[in-house]
């Protein structure tokens, strides 16, 4: 992550409304107070640093970003941070958090979308960014299907939530039109207007 966070300034996001920063996935215990350290000029730019809770084993040191910090809801490969009853506990320890909902992590773990339903419903004041996509048996995200898109379409909920989106599809497969595409879909999934500011703004990843 050091190399991305000494490049900050270099990279080119004024054309852009909202940007975000995804905090490493996976690091050692160890690691963790230097991991929140180099977040700080992410911080101190104003900008949001989604991170997984799986990670976060000492909130204390998470605190000082206050609502800055988005903790994303996970997909089945995590034992943390995937159910209403499990990311309340996670609020309690960071009670100025706000939240960052991936669709696609909750309608794996429940199709019948009851979860994303609940996810909602019980978190929409903390609901700062949505990320959309779909995923494989593999947990990776790939482009959303015609299911996908109609599933998250039935929800009004989501559809209502006036927070940036972040497209996380990968597209590797050398369509130059995919992207194009994948952006059609995510506006019909949100009935939003296909604005880059409001569905392709860039998330930087670390790790």
């Amino acid at each position: 992550m050091k190399p991305l966070i000494c490049d900050l300034d270099r990279l080119e996001t004024t054309s852009f409304r909202y940007v975000s920063f995804h905090a490493p996935s996976s690091f050692e215990p160890e690691q963790e107070k230097e991991v929140v350290k180099l977040l700080e000029p992410v911080f101190q730019r104003g900008w949001n640093i989604v991170v997984h809770p799986d990670v976060i084993r000492k909130p204390a040191l998470w605190r000082h970003f206050g609502s800055c910090l988005l903790i994303e809801n996970m997909d089945r490969r995590k034992s943390v941070g995937r159910t209403v009853k499990e990311l309340v506990a996670v609020f309690e320890r960071l009670p100025e958090a706000k939240m960052c909902l991936d669709v696609a992590h909750a309608r794996q773990l429940d199709t019948t979308l009851t979860l994303l339903f609940e996810l909602i419903r019980q978190f929409q004041d903390r609901i700062a960014e949505i990320h959309i996509s779909e995923l494989d048996s593999h947990c990776r995200h790939v482009p959303m299907s015609r299911c996908a898109v109609n599933d998250y379409r039935s929800l009004p909920w989501l559809k209502a939530l006036a927070v940036p989106v972040i497209i996380e599809s990968m597209l590797d497969g050398g369509r130059k039109d995919w992207r194009t595409e994948e952006l059609s879909l995510a506006k019909q999934a949100l009935d939003r207007p296909a604005s880059p500011e409001t569905l392709a703004a860039p998330v930087a990843k670390a790790g």
